[in-house]
């Protein structure tokens, strides 16, 4: 899949960046899925396990299938961490 990594900043989200499209709270280990995963789906990324609690952009659905997208803390630890492929493992 490949994996991104997004903050809480209106140009990367919406009008309410700190809310997810699950309604919580954004937080470490939430990602975003792509809308066929149900809300709380578990993914397990290079040994880490995160929970689907938001979803990609409705102008994104045209793009690969398997993109998700963690949610950091700030826009720097989210540049650090770029644009990878890696293998995910729905639990």
């Amino acid at each position: 899949a490949i994996i991104t990594a997004y903050s809480s900043e209106e140009s990367q989200t919406d009008s309410t960046p700190f809310l997810t499209a699950s309604q919580k709270q954004v937080q470490e280990g939430f990602i975003a899925c792509p809308r066929k995963y149900k809300f709380g789906q578990q993914v397990e990324i290079a040994g880490r396990t995160y929970t689907c609690e938001d979803r990609k952009n409705i102008r994104y659905e045209s793009y690969p299938e398997e993109w998700f997208d963690i949610w950091f803390p700030s826009t720097e630890l989210a540049l650090e961490f770029g644009i990878k492929n890696m293998v995910i493992v729905i639990k």
